[in-house]
């Protein structure tokens, strides 16, 4: 009996490998059909690149062969002076709010009554 399940278990294996073989079998045919077809794509394309390569060359020699003008630089725009006068108000008032608040810090706050300390010995007698 020991034999038997030898034998089986021989004959199961060797059928799975072969699945498997067939199964890497059947995809290598589906990659091969897949790159044929690849190649084919990619030798029309190149193909059509020669065509396109070919007309863009006579295009070319057309183009060289008619004159053109000659090339200049365009003509700068004329600078007009703007007004000054917006700078100069802008500038005079932040002047005038940097004095304003350099006064306020430098000026003791209002509303504080500075007491000077009695003195020890002048006044009192």
């Amino acid at each position: 009996m020991r034999r038997a399940w030898g034998w089986i278990l021989a004959l199961v294996l060797v059928l799975l490998l072969a699945w498997a073989g067939y199964g890497a079998y059947q995809a290598y045919r589906g990659l091969a059909s897949r790159v044929s077809a690849l190649e084919a794509q990619v030798q029309a394309q190149g193909e059509t690149l020669k065509a396109l390569s070919e007309r863009l060359g006579k295009v070319e020699e057309e183009v060289s062969k008619t004159p053109a003008p000659p090339i200049s630089l365009p003509e700068a725009p004329e600078v007009s002076g703007g007004a000054a006068w917006p700078y100069v108000v802008g500038l005079l008032l932040v002047l005038l709010l940097a004095y304003l608040l350099l006064r306020f810090l430098k000026t003791p706050g209002k509303g504080a009554k500075e007491e000077a300390p009695p003195s020890s010995g002048e006044g009192q007698a």
